[in-house]
């Protein structure tokens, strides 16, 4: 087997140099770190080429656009939709556009396992798995393929991605001369993506440590703590728990930034001018520019990127509240519109500590899972049990 790339920085995984091999030599393989790489059977490659042509993350770049890029703030009308989405519901209007033409949907979603991978969706039933953000890089097995033979038939189709996967996308249905008047992208503001080998870990850890199997895992619900970001594990025994340092690993090791995958340590993507043709994201910081639209449910940060973008977002002004706003009200308090995640000084030091003693010790000395927090934490709920109580008593004495 050979490889595409000098160095793991220089491919994000997006699977446009396997889809367009036209004699099957390529195969996504999982590296050590659990990120997907694209093999070469050296066997079957007739060495056309194609591989490295369709590469947009080492070949394009970000691509020209003379659009003038609009921005919004949004939220959809609809509360439950908005409480059920992570920001304020954007996604689920624009991707009822495309099913109500009957199209195609495509995005990240969990597997019964809580794997994930992207997926087809022709209804709202499967869209909604789409739904709410999933923080963890996504497999994105056979999908362009599925969109180019959806495209080919006529098909409206809406695909939502990270960029570097946005870019691939287009790069590959270029390549393979494949018309995409009926395609509609949409990007998100990404902050990296973590190791999918590892967050399976975390969850065996999580059910090892608490003797229960997980159900469900959301990345960030709002039925406890509203528009925030705040993670929650839910046991198939009806209990949930998005409070305790074990729930919280997850969130410190992502925003560590010690594992995730190294291209996007060098993203390239990671600025104002985007991809897709709809830019989507939670509109940080919008008490500081619009306090009024300000709403605990939720507000999404949407850039409309081309003519494209702003046909779709007309269709959805009946059924959302939107502002307009600008890239100095939003880009403050967006971190990758300035640049890429910074890589942690220590993530070889991680990555070598996992490899020898596994996923405990980085839950350990990365994860803030130790005794010095646990301790804390049943302190913590110690002597909120006492404060509580201390009000039954003097609840009891006034009876």
């Amino acid at each position: 087997m050979i490889t595409l790339f000098e160095k793991k920085q220089d491919c994000c995984g997006c699977t446009a140099c396997k889809t367009i091999c036209p004699v099957s030599a390529i195969t996504m393989r999982a590296d050590k770190e659990g990120f997907l790489y694209p093999e070469i059977d050296k066997a079957l490659c007739i060495e056309c080429g194609h591989c490295n042509s369709v590469c947009a993350f080492q070949n394009n770049g970000v691509k020209e656009n003379n659009y003038q890029q609009q921005i919004y703030a949004m939220k959809i009308k609809d509360d439950k939709v908005r409480k059920e989405s992570s920001s304020g519901g954007a996604f689920t209007a624009i991707s009822d556009v495309i099913l109500e033409n009957d199209g195609s949907v495509y995005g990240a979603a969990h597997d019964v396992d809580l794997s994930t991978m992207h997926i087809r969706a022709t209804d709202a039933n499967a869209r909604d798995r789409c739904r709410g953000s999933k923080y963890v890089q996504s497999d994105m097995r056979d999908n362009f393929r599925l969109i180019e033979e959806d495209l080919k038939a006529g098909k409206e189709v809406l695909f939502t991605g990270t960029p570097c996967q946005t870019a691939g996308l287009i790069s590959y249905l270029t390549f393979a001369g494949c018309a995409t008047g009926n395609l509609y992208t949409a990007d998100l503001i990404c902050h990296g993506v973590p190791s999918p080998a590892i967050f399976q870990e975390f969850l065996r850890y999580v059910e090892h440590k608490t003797k229960k199997t997980i159900k469900e895992y959301l990345h960030r619900p709002k039925d406890t703590f509203g528009w925030s970001h705040n993670e929650k594990i839910v046991y198939t025994n009806g209990t949930f728990d998005d409070t305790s340092k074990l729930a919280l690993i997850w969130k410190t090791l992502f925003y560590s930034n010690t594992i995730l995958r190294p291209a996007c340590i060098t993203c390239k993507y990671a600025g104002i001018q985007r991809y897709g043709d709809i830019t989507l994201a939670d509109f940080w910081g919008i008490e500081y520019s619009m306090p009024e639209f300000k709403d605990e449910s939720g507000v999404s940060l949407i850039f409309i990127n081309s003519k494209k973008g702003e046909v779709l977002f007309d269709q959805i002004k009946d059924k959302i509240l939107y502002r307009k706003s600008s890239i100095e009200n939003c880009r403050p308090y967006q971190q990758n519109l300035q640049g890429p995640s910074i890589c942690h000084i220590n993530r070889d030091d991680c990555w070598k500590l996992y490899h020898k003693h596994g996923f405990p010790a980085i839950a350990k000395k990365y994860g803030g899972y130790n005794k010095r927090t646990i301790i804390k934490e049943y302190i913590k709920l110690f002597l909120h049990k006492i404060h509580l109580l201390g009000i039954i008593k003097k609840i009891l004495k006034r009876q």
